[in-house]
This record gives C-alpha cells, structure tokens and sequence, in this order.
C-alpha cells in the first residue's frame, strides 16, 4: 500500500558479509550482514536500531518484528508485526533441546551466542512450521504428519520406539514422517506444547534427584484414537522442576486442574473438618506448611491433610482430593509465634500419599538465586469474602 504513514527507500545490496563459521547444514551462527550501495537517510522513519553491549539480559519478554505469517498455512503479511515473546532461561533452553539430539544443533545450546525465545501458553513464535520436515535422527528428508497417519512412527511404537516429534494437534502427536508424501498429507496447526526431557550427568543434590523421581507422575498418556494392537500410549513430560514466568493478577485467580499438584489443604476439628491452612506436598510423608498452621485457637492442632483437589466445596471440579490423618507435627526450632522469623514447619503423614497427575511433591530448590524477577503464589485465599477455589 501506499496509503500508510510510511516513508520506504529501496536501495541496492552492494555486498554479503556472512558469518565465517556459519553452513547451511546447522543452526549455529545463522548471521550475516548487508553492506549497501549508498548510505540510508535518518530520520523519523528510518533509524539504526541500538546494539546491546551486555551479555546479561534482565528483561523477562522480548519483542520479535517481521513480515512474517501471522497464522498457519495463511499467507504473509504486508504489514510489519510485532510479537511479545517470553525469554527462557539457559537451564530452561538445555531442557527443551537436550534431547533427543538434532544435527541442527549438534552440540546443543551455545549460550554465548544463542537465546530461546517462544510463549508457555500461547501459539506464538517467529518461525512457521511448514510440511517438510528434517528427521533429526536419519537426516532424512520428511513430511509433517500426525502419528495416526504415519506408517513408520506406528512400525516404530510397537517396536518400542519413540517417534521424532514436532508437536502435537489436539493431543495427537505430530511426527517427522518417513512414509511416501502420498498418504494423508497433513495440514495440522503447530502446537507450542513442547517435549522437555530431564537429562542429567555427573553428581547431582539429593533433592534434584527426587524431582526427576516424581515427574514420573506427572505424564499424561495420549492414547491413540484408532486401535493399533501392541504399541504402547504416547506420552508427555511436564517440566520436571522450575518455573514459567507468566503474569500475576493483583488479587488472584483461579487455578486449573493439575496446575498446582503439590498443593494441600490442612484441616483442623473432627466434625465437619474446618480447612483453615495451606500447605505443600514435599515428598510421600511430609507436607511444608507454615509454623503458625500447627494450631487454630479455634479449633486446635492440625489433623488432616488434603491432597489432589481444586474446590473443597464442591464435587464437579476436575480433581481427585484425598484425605491422610498428620501423625506428627515438626516446627522449626526457634519459630515462635510472636515474632514471624521462622514460621515454617513440617506435618509428617500417617501413611503413604499416592502420586498421579493430581497429586505430585513440589520441586525443592537447589540454589540460593531464582532466574526470574516474578513468582506465583498459591493458595485458597479470597479474591471475594469467603471463596473456596484455588489460586494463584
């Protein structure tokens, strides 16, 4: 168009300067510069953009431009669009694009040059994800298909064999597919729902080893919707410990299923149970809670603690609540309740609680610094008098 508030100038490309290390086989050093035949013209419209000069980026979200696609298999847009992305941790980018190996990236992430950028709960990304596809473990040259249509990646599972995943549509894996490019061609949305694999080497805490321990757990098992005798379910990982950064609301609001799965009501009396507390499930006995949860002057010491459940007042939400009787309570030595120093505490259970998607441990942090400038908090506390919901 020439109708937008725009002043465009074509000029020349007089030279290509790509990055000396850089081939077309992988991901690495994908930069290069254009030297023009004539200088630009600065002004209101036309500006170089400022370099960063640390290595260090404190902001939390980056913004990507283009004249990119603005959905799948739709046509590019004419206009310039911006995208807010959220900024990954380095420990957080390793996980994604440990495993499996790609030759893209063959020697993983190279954080001195390489960040990862993308959204944990929206379809938003620079990149498209089109119909052709590379199989990360042949090299092979493939077509993006869901797994129910994919010969080989069904041969694959029954032997036991994970395919080589892109994604997912509506909980049906898409695959990297060997098959001739004649049956079912595919025109799946991507998904951003990503495989995180946990990989470790070498010593590691105690507590980083309970966490892979208890992601086991957490898998949700995609059966395949047509029958195929002997193959296993597909499954997927959630992330086996951390953190998404997402925006807090001032006042909370409401949690949803499986979200918070170490979360715990804690309740006092006998008759009805009055669940006055909130506590976190750190491993199959014990819950951390808050030394001034261990008694209520109105109904005295704690005595259950509820598992697995999203609205205690209610029997429709999506969740698996269980009870388990305390068997001790443990403050922290020098808590006291006049002062807030120390108010922390641990319930040991009578018996084992039952892990599954709804009931987990929390992850136990190793190091004394977080990644990220934001946190959610959790609990059945108020955004009304008297509400009876999880949030966050």
């Amino acid at each position: 168009t020439t109708t937008d508030d725009a002043h465009p100038v074509d000029i020349a490309i007089e030279t290509h300067i790509k990055h000396p290390e850089y081939t077309v086989k992988s991901d690495y050093n994908d930069i290069a510069l254009f030297k023009l035949q004539k200088s630009a013209t600065f002004n209101r419209y036309v500006r170089p953009i400022c370099l960063s000069d640390k290595r260090n980026i404190r902001e939390m979200k980056a913004i990507a431009t283009g004249w990119g696609l603005t959905e799948y298999l739709g046509q590019k847009s004419s206009t310039l669009r911006k995208v807010t992305l959220e900024l990954f941790s380095q420990s957080e980018c390793y996980r994604i694009y440990e495993f499996p190996p790609s030759n893209k990236l063959s020697r993983g992430i190279d954080e001195n040059s390489q960040i990862c950028a993308g959204s944990y709960s929206e379809e938003k990304d620079t990149c498209e994800v089109c119909d052709h596809c590379r199989h990360g473990v042949s090299n092979a040259e493939g077509t993006a298909k869901l797994v129910i249509h994919c010969q080989s990646a069904i041969a694959d599972l029954k032997k036991g064999i994970r395919p080589w995943g892109c994604g997912f549509q509506e909980n049906i894996q898409i695959v990297c597919c060997l098959d001739p490019d004649d049956t079912y061609p595919i025109t799946p949305k991507p998904a951003t729902t990503v495989d995180r694999f946990s990989g470790s080497s070498g010593k590691e805490r105690v507590s980083m080893r309970k966490c892979k321990e208890y992601a086991e757990y957490a898998y949700e098992n995609i059966t395949l919707p047509i029958s195929i005798p002997g193959s296993p379910d597909i499954t997927r990982r959630v992330n086996r410990c951390g953190f998404n950064v997402i925006p807090l609301i001032v006042g909370g609001t409401l949690a949803g299923p499986r979200e918070f799965p170490h979360m715990c009501l804690i309740g006092y009396g006998d008759d009805p149970i009055q669940w006055k507390c909130g506590g976190t499930l750190i491993s199959e006995y014990f819950v951390l809670t808050a030394g001034h949860c261990l008694n209520s002057q109105e109904y005295g010491p704690a005595k259950m603690v509820r598992v697995g459940d999203l609205n205690y007042e209610s029997e429709q939400d999506e969740a698996r609540p269980e009870n388990v009787r305390i068997k001790r309570h443990v403050p922290f030595p020098e808590y006291t309740r006049r002062t807030q120093y120390n108010d922390l505490a641990l319930l040991e259970l009578e018996r084992k609680v039952t892990f599954n998607p709804y009931v987990r441990p929390a992850c136990l942090f190793t190091q004394f610094n977080t990644e990220t400038d934001k946190a959610i908090a959790t609990g059945w506390g108020r955004v009304e008098w008297a509400g009876q919901s999880l949030l966050k």
